[in-house]
């Protein structure tokens, strides 16, 4: 047998060996594609600062407007009320407070700030559950004369 009839031979046995390599390379050039438009760390970060100042901003808005009409009924915010959204997203007023039903009438009849409101607790509890250990917390308003803050309880 000469050096001529074996090449044929040669090449149908190296061809699945060759096949693979080649599938091989094709498939990471499509992983490093990948990679490539994945988000890079700097662009995450700038999303999750955006939702972060969208919620301080919403936030803020809330706390003034509600001392705006909470000083408009004479509401005294000298002790703070805590808010909370109930079962059936309502906000009302967690703990005891002279003036509990006229603070939740407040939201009955106001939606733009039973929304505010709801939209602010979603963007907190979402803000919450990205840096916290998985412990699913209730979400609270504290409003007082001077400030105002989050709590999970």
């Amino acid at each position: 047998m000469n050096l001529f009839s074996i090449i044929p031979l040669v090449g149908a046995a190296v061809a699945p060996t060759i096949s693979s390599v080649v599938d091989s390379a094709t498939e990471s050039l499509s992983f490093l594609d990948i990679l490539h438009e994945a988000p890079r760390e700097d662009e995450t970060d700038k999303v999750q600062e955006d939702a972060s100042t969208t919620l301080d901003r919403d936030f803020a808005e809330l706390a003034e407007r509600l001392r705006e009409r909470f000083a408009q009924i004479g509401i005294d915010l000298t002790t703070p009320i805590r808010l909370k959204q109930s079962g059936r997203d309502r906000v009302v007023v967690d703990g005891d407070h002279p003036d509990r039903v006229l603070i939740e009438s407040v939201f009955t009849n106001n939606e733009d700030l039973a929304n505010l409101f709801s939209a602010v607790a979603e963007s907190a509890t979402k803000h919450r559950e990205a840096s916290d250990s998985g412990l699913t917390r209730e979400f609270r308003l504290v409003l007082g004369r001077s400030d105002a803050t989050i709590e999970f309880d």
